[in-house]
């Protein structure tokens, strides 16, 4: 009996140990920051924490000599795609921006040289997408680059000698849905203009060259005055694929209402958020027709829509973020509640300035 009695408090006095250790591991997460800039005078590096609503400020963060000449061309899962303006032969990626990242020395990785399609001219990058985190010994890497007009590229860090160039089905302009991953179904996905089909290529596809199309339904649309369906009809709007840490796929529809205002003394035009419209995808999905339902209640859930991919975090592992909720940095700079359809502004505590050097939001990561 004693014996027995000595083996069940080892295993008591075991079970609050992992659990602290599990409890130590939560409380060390970041929460989704936005990069506002990096100040080279100051070396240091500045994020917004949309909980506080106030910058914290990362100091003695070097930028590297190496991405010191370089363009910052977009975020995926915190790492930045680096470009020389004037040679797209020099690419990098980097895990500088990330709060996790080595202050001194980042992780920097070489990728192949950017080559255009033939009989096209390469045009300025405006998506970056990642399947995960190039650094992953476990997982490969692929990397995705939507440039203006048709081209896609597409690599694997490490292994590939050059990308591989392909030519979408439908132009991608400056309001464009953005360019993402779907870890459930390891495909990088692309909105057409409308939003009625989509296009998705699989990490591991023999022949990229062909994308798979899905025709898409929308249902349970809300009913609006004529009025209100004019304003949104005026309106700018992007579109944008994401999927939840649960795997549901979200659309959502974002519409920008443009404003006249007048900034250093002269009149201008600035857009502002006006509402979203999010469609949850259905899981039946019949003859690659694929039904998307209008819904007001997302759940514990959060998207994070700026420059970058958007992506979504469950609010409970993130206290102080708000459920059932768009965070947004574009049309404006606040937080939508899709239940009660406003907008919070958020606070401009701690910003170094006005204007946003690179509006990229950074998922949370473990310090």
């Amino acid at each position: 009996m004693s014996i027995l009695l000595r083996h069940l408090s080892k295993l008591n006095l075991k079970k609050p140990k992992d659990a602290l250790k599990n409890q130590s591991v939560r409380l060390s997460q970041t929460p989704p920051y936005l990069t506002i800039g990096f100040w080279l005078k100051e070396d240091s590096l500045h994020l917004y924490d949309p909980v506080k609503e106030e910058t914290i400020k990362i100091s003695d963060k070097t930028l590297p000599e190496e991405l010191n000449t370089l363009e910052l061309q977009g975020i995926s899962h915190g790492w930045g795609l680096f470009m020389d303006q004037n040679d797209s032969s020099v690419v990098r990626i980097s895990d500088f921006f990330l709060p996790s990242a080595s202050k001194s020395s980042p992780k920097i990785t070489l990728l192949p040289p950017m080559c255009p399609l033939p009989d096209y001219k390469l045009e300025s990058v405006k998506k970056v997408s990642m399947s995960t985190y190039p650094d992953q010994e476990d997982e490969e890497c692929v990397i995705a680059v939507k440039f203006m007009g048709f081209q896609l590229s597409l690599c694997v860090p490490g292994r590939d000698s050059e990308w591989t160039n392909i030519v979408t089905p439908f132009e991608y302009f400056h309001n464009n849905s953005s360019l993402t991953y779907s870890k459930r179904d390891k495909s990088f996905y692309m909105l057409a203009p409308g939003s009625r089909f989509l296009a998705s290529w699989h990490i591991h596809s023999k022949n990229w060259d062909y994308p798979k199309f899905h025709e898409l339904q929308f249902h349970n649309i809300p009913r609006f005055w004529r009025s209100e369906w004019q304003l949104l009809d005026s309106c700018a709007k992007t579109e944008h694929l994401l999927e939840a840490p649960s795997g549901e796929c979200f659309l959502v529809k974002w519409y920008g209402e443009s404003l006249p205002c007048v900034f250093n003394e002269k009149e201008t035009i600035y857009y502002k958020t006006n509402r979203f419209m999010v469609f949850r995808q259905e899981e039946a999905s019949k003859d690659g027709v694929r039904s998307m339902c209008y819904t007001e209640d997302i759940g514990d859930i959060c998207i994070f829509l700026g420059d970058n991919e958007p992506f979504c975090v469950q609010a409970s592992s993130c206290p102080g973020l708000k459920p059932n909720s768009i965070y947004f940095m574009g049309y404006g700079f606040g937080v939508y509640d899709l239940a009660t359809k406003t907008t919070q502004e958020l606070g401009d505590k701690g910003l170094p300035g006005s204007v946003f050097a690179c509006p990229y939001w950074i998922p949370p990561v473990f310090l």
